[in-house]
């Protein structure tokens, strides 16, 4: 079945051209710095999701200042890691690595204190540990999920997701909040609110 990135609608209503050059002419568009930290940005969020469940699984006391310093450590060992590996894709867009970290790392670390402070509570409420633990946390936090609708034809990635036992949380767009922030509108954590 043909499906449609919700990428591909934005650029068609920006620039049908440019849609009908990369899609049909499959133009390939050059790495540019953008793209590049939209890369490194993706490939952390992976990372952070892959990490999560051994992090809380790994928990087997309740210290607060441990267990934050644990997804610091964490998140700042696989942003070190991925820049590293992205090393030379950088380089081809005359971006240097520890501007990118600079940059970068406030965001996540706010990601590893959401997290954290969510298990810190979690913890607090109920007394487990360990695998225990991440069985029964909620809510839990997905990033960079992908999403389709057959029926729509469409296809595209969710900044955040948050599952709780009663309602279900879809983040808007980081850009979509950073406009927001400009003007005051948003909270730490904004975010759409669905009822399932």
């Amino acid at each position: 079945m043909l499906m449609f990135s919700v990428t591909d609608v934005s650029t068609y209503l920006f620039c049908p051209r440019k849609l009908y050059l990369y899609r049909v002419l499959e133009f390939e568009e050059p790495p540019s710095e953008l793209l590049v930290l939209g890369k490194i940005n993706h490939l952390m969020f992976d990372q952070i999701n892959k990490m999560d469940k051994d992090i809380v699984s790994s928990i087997q006391e309740f210290d607060p200042a441990k267990i934050r310093e644990q997804y610091r450590k964490s998140y700042f060992k696989a942003l070190k890691d991925i820049l590293n590996l992205q090393k030379d894709v950088i380089n081809g867009v005359n971006l240097k690595t520890i501007n990118i970290f600079h940059d970068s790392w406030p965001r996540f670390l706010e990601e590893s204190e959401l997290r954290a402070d969510n298990v810190v509570s979690f913890i607090k409420n109920n007394n487990i540990f360990g695998k225990e633990l991440w069985e029964k946390l909620t809510p839990k936090y997905l990033t960079e999920v992908k999403l389709q609708s057959e029926k729509l034809m469409l296809r595209g990635i969710v900044d955040r997701i948050e599952i709780n036992e009663e309602m279900l949380f879809l983040m808007k767009s980081r850009q979509e909040i950073l406009q927001k922030k400009e003007y005051g509108l948003a909270t730490k954590y904004s975010s759409l609110h669905i009822c399932y």
